[in-house]
């Protein structure tokens, strides 16, 4: 299986530095500040980005066996509306005060809808995640996770690479709880750990310098 390095990238982000996979050393990275993975060094990809060896050389400081993991049922994507950037929330098409061209954007509703994850976070072990985060490593095919420990980024593995995800501060509106299993199963089935819903506070993702995203 081929992983999608751009989906790990700040798309809409201003650092240019990491809107695309680059490469350095051996290895291919794809991050957006808050996730990232790297793969065996793939052929082609800028060399500008930002020294991300020294966050894996700092994280594997701290000891801690890789544990088959199964990411568990998560909730269904709410649908938010916001509004339209085109056309500033006018429905309109031009800024004439006559205009009565619909916006190609938002259909002339002056409103877009989007779906997303921000207001729930998933708890292992006890530290708090974004929920879309962890939506994107159950796409990773053979995951695996270190047991997460607070304020320190969560260190992962799948077939083909490896990488790593900050925690959030603290819990979201929503969170859901999830059990860690410190140890594979000795007959090597993987297991499926059970959610629990519950309602924490709100907080924002951090960055892997600890800023706000």
């Amino acid at each position: 299986m081929i992983v999608d390095l751009q989906k790990f990238c700040d798309d809409a982000g201003i650092n240019f530095r990491i809107k695309s996979p680059f490469s350095k050393g051996e290895w291919t990275y794809a991050t957006n500040g808050h996730i990232m993975i790297r793969v065996p060094l793939i052929a082609g990809h800028r060399k500008d980005g930002p020294n991300a060896e020294k966050l894996y050389t700092d994280a594997m400081r701290t000891p801690g066996e890789l544990v088959p993991f199964v990411i568990p049922e998560l909730p269904a994507l709410s649908i938010e509306s916001e509004e339209c950037v085109k056309c500033d929330g006018s429905g309109n098409k031009h800024d004439c005060p006559a205009c009565d061209c619909d916006c190609e954007e938002c259909d002339g509703s002056g409103q877009v809808k989007s779906v997303s994850d921000k207001q729930v976070s998933v708890q292992i072990a006890g530290v708090p995640f974004a929920c879309e985060y962890i939506r994107l490593l159950g796409e990773l095919p053979g995951l695996r996770l270190r047991e997460p420990l607070k304020e320190k980024p969560l260190l992962f593995a799948f077939d083909g690479g490896e990488g790593m995800l900050m925690p959030l501060r603290s819990s979201r509106e929503k969170s859901i709880k999830v059990r860690f299993k410190r140890s594979a199963p000795a007959n090597g089935a993987v297991c499926v750990p059970p959610i629990q819903p519950d309602g924490e506070s709100i907080a924002d993702a951090s960055g892997f310098e600890g800023g706000k995203p």
